[in-house]
Parts: structure tokens; sequence; C-alpha cells
């Protein structure tokens, strides 16, 4: 989360829209919506970057809808079988932007269904980095991933090749006498 100023993928994350409702009239800022007036009147739906967003709502300002992302569908879904959810599909940035959310909108049940998700695919996503014949055949599940889940994948497969190379230069090491 505050990984810093310049990381990417923070600033992605923070570019997902959120949808909501101003609560006061908006001089000026008609344009944000599609009726072409002129101000931007009480109640009207617009759809503005999270890290906008976010600012408006600490501010009391707009009414945040529950992202599109995040909706009970999808929470059902993951805890029946979190495997089976294509993360990216719904969002790219799925638990990064499910943290901000969070954060922001104060909803537990969202953050525990984050958590039960994130450690229900982590062994799978492990399993795949360790198993070279598991990456062929569990693509489908590796392309659902979201960009959290891909960097531990990526890792994962660093680290399991660096122990198969200090595997391997162990073996002429050390002999046996018998």
């Amino acid at each position: 989360m505050d990984a810093g100023y310049f990381d990417l993928d923070d600033i992605l994350a923070e570019q997902q829209r959120l949808s909501g409702a101003f609560r006061i009239q908006v001089p000026d800022m008609g344009f944000l919506e599609s009726r072409g007036e002129q101000h931007l009147l009480p109640n009207v739906k617009v759809d503005l970057p999270f890290w906008l967003m976010s600012s408006l709502a600490e501010k009391d300002l707009v009414a945040l809808d529950p992202p599109k992302c995040f909706n009970q569908q999808v929470r059902d879904d993951i805890v029946a079988d979190p495997a089976a959810v294509n993360l990216h599909a719904r969002n790219p940035y799925f638990y990064e932007f499910g943290l901000r959310v969070v954060d922001l909108m104060l909803d537990k049940e969202l953050h525990q269904t984050l958590e039960r998700g994130f450690r229900g695919r982590l062994g799978l996503i492990m399993d795949i980095a360790k198993t070279p014949n598991i990456r062929i055949q569990l693509d489908e599940f590796a392309q659902s991933l979201d960009e959290t889940e891909r960097e531990l994948l990526m890792a994962g497969q660093v680290a399991a090749t660096a122990a198969a190379r200090w595997q391997s230069m162990r073996k002429g090491c050390f002999k046996v006498r018998g």
C-alpha cells in the first residue's frame, strides 16, 4: 500500500474508477456527466478515479457506491472457490485496489473476503511456481492472477530456480563413505 510515491502499481491501482454521487452542487463541473448542464447537481452519479473520489469522500462531499469488481456475486464466488475466480478480468489490481476500498469504505466483510481469497489462492500459486510441469497445465489459472499474485508467482519461480541450482551444485560436493 505505502510502497512509495513512484510505485507504478500504486499509481495504476489508484487510477481505477469509483462511482458516486456528489452531496452538493458543484459549480462549472457539469461536463463530468452527460446531461450538458453547467453545474454538477447533487445526487448525480459520476465515475472518477479512486485518488480523486477518496479525497472527496474523506471531506464527505460524495456518497460512494461499492465498486462492481467487489459486488456480492464476486464475493460469493471467492468464498465458494477462490481459485475459480478470474481476478485479473475483474480488476488487474484486485487486491491493491480492494485494500484501498476497504480503508475508504470501512468494509470489514470485503477485507475478510480479500484475505480468504488471497490465502485460498496462495498455495496454488506457489505450487505452480515450484513445479514446471504444473505451469503448463494451469496456464488458465495463471492468466486469472491479479498483479500482486503475478509478482508472487515470478518471485516463487526465481526462488525455485535458485533452489534447484543450489541443490544441483551440492550433489557434487559431498560424498558418502560406506
